[in-house]
């Protein structure tokens, strides 16, 4: 369900946010300050077995690769990082990979990068939105306040795992 609402406001379907907002939220995801207003974001999922692969052109007709590998539950698999940067259908010289996480987790292959889903939350609260879709930012808040509830709940499960005693 993440990857999916994930890929849908990254998407030209998902009228909440233009391009140039699209855009912010990728280039904050992936921790690129400053970053390039793309002409085109097209998100899919399950792609080589990547959660999300997303591919960008920008105005000059620049090529780029965004990859997710999104953990909700489970901790990264034997390898799956590296297998998926060393997919030769993925340009290296071009691509960014990113874990997202409920918790801090160090990737275990350097060039990736983890953001948690509280940055995600983040990110997505503080990011305007220009669309004019009220039902499509209706989704948009209702997504946020989700991913609030789940990382209050992981923080609070962290700080208090005395109080679920029925977890795992």
């Amino acid at each position: 369900v993440h990857s999916g609402v994930i890929g849908w406001l990254l998407s030209s379907k998902c009228q909440a946010f233009t391009i140039a907002e699209q855009s912010n939220i990728l280039n904050s995801l992936f921790g690129i300050q400053n970053g390039t207003t793309y002409k085109t974001i097209e998100p899919c999922l399950e792609y080589d077995h990547i959660d999300i692969y997303i591919k960008t052109k920008d105005a000059n007709g620049n090529d780029e690769e965004w990859i997710i590998e999104n953990k909700v539950k489970s901790s990264q698999g034997d390898n799956q990082l590296s297998n998926y940067q060393n997919n030769t259908n993925i340009n290296g010289a071009n691509a960014h990979f990113m874990l997202l996480t409920l918790i801090d987790e160090t990737p275990k292959v350097s060039n990736w990068k983890n953001k948690k889903y509280s940055d995600l939350y983040t990110i997505l609260r503080n990011q305007s939105r220009g669309g004019r879709n009220a039902a499509h930012c209706a989704i948009i808040d209702e997504y946020i306040k989700t991913i609030e509830q789940l990382s209050n709940l992981v923080n609070d499960f962290i700080a208090n795992p005395q109080d679920y005693p029925n977890v795992f």
